[in-house]
């Protein structure tokens, strides 16, 4: 089993914010106004996860109901 997946999702003051879907766990609630970046957050998050895992250890399921583009 994996022990580490790491995405990056931003840049802060002092280097890279990364999340740790081990560690912090496979699941997320993202949520904002509208206009506030949520689609530009997951977009990073799943390029970011994309770029650096084969598919043998990452998977992606999409959904939404509000069907934006």
């Amino acid at each position: 089993m994996q022990r580490q997946l790491i995405a990056t999702i931003g840049v802060k003051n002092c280097g890279y914010m990364n999340i740790d879907l081990v560690k912090n766990g496979p699941h997320a609630l993202v949520a904002g106004t509208t206009g506030s970046g949520k689609s530009i957050l997951l977009t990073t998050w799943c390029l970011s996860l994309a770029f650096k895992y084969p598919p043998s250890v990452l998977r992606f399921v999409f959904m939404d109901f509000k069907a934006v583009p």
